[in-house]
């Protein structure tokens, strides 16, 4: 699953300015992903997998961001962010909160 990573998720969260979002990955939750890394451990855990409230995805499987995209990415994280209630700093008005 193609998501923003959790340092541009957190940057965007903290008001900090970013000059590009950073993509990771995370482990679906199909069959595929159970048979792969079913057996996997991080840390003695079972490796995490994709969880909708956890992790912000990416627009489309295949979207790369780029320093072009930038205004886009941190829009589509602020929605995200904004969404699950989660409290940001930095600039926004009212307006940004109701969507």
């Amino acid at each position: 699953m193609a998501i923003y990573a959790h340092r541009t998720v957190r940057a965007v969260k903290l008001g900090q300015s970013i000059r590009f979002a950073y993509q990771a990955v995370a482990v679906c939750n199909c069959t595929m992903a159970d048979k792969k890394y079913g057996s996997v451990m991080v840390d003695d855990q079972p490796i995490r997998r994709f969880e909708e409230e956890q992790y912000c995805r990416l627009p489309s499987h295949y979207y790369t961001p780029t320093p072009e995209t930038v205004d886009k990415d941190i829009e589509v994280i602020r929605a995200w962010l904004d969404g699950r209630g989660t409290a940001r700093v930095g600039e926004f008005t009212a307006e940004d909160w109701r969507g």
